[in-house]
């Protein structure tokens, strides 16, 4: 637990992480052939309403080595209007 804040008005409680590559790779190891647990690191923060457990909000930082060439990628997502109807149109 990183600490709390509030986000769009709501109370959340902020962690943050460390990915594991190798722990990944084991669960998922066609992914060997992209990420080198050598050369990979990732990190990132979640932001979790207090109230109801939901995931607000997550950040993810990836650096990885592909064909010699460092590689950096920064992601975030933001979720919102759980418990809500949606309306897919058909094809």
């Amino acid at each position: 637990l990183e600490g709390e804040e509030t986000l769009a008005g709501v109370p959340v409680n902020v962690l943050s992480f460390v990915m594991d590559i190798g722990k990944y790779l084991q669960n998922d190891p066609s992914s060997a052939t992209i990420f080198d647990p050598s050369t990979t690191t990732g990190d990132g923060k979640m932001w979790i309403d207090q109230e109801t457990g939901y995931l607000l909000k997550m950040t993810m930082n990836l650096t990885m080595e592909i064909a010699d060439a460092k590689v950096a990628t920064a992601t975030e997502m933001n979720f919102s209007d759980f418990n809500q109807p949606v309306e897919l149109p058909t094809p």
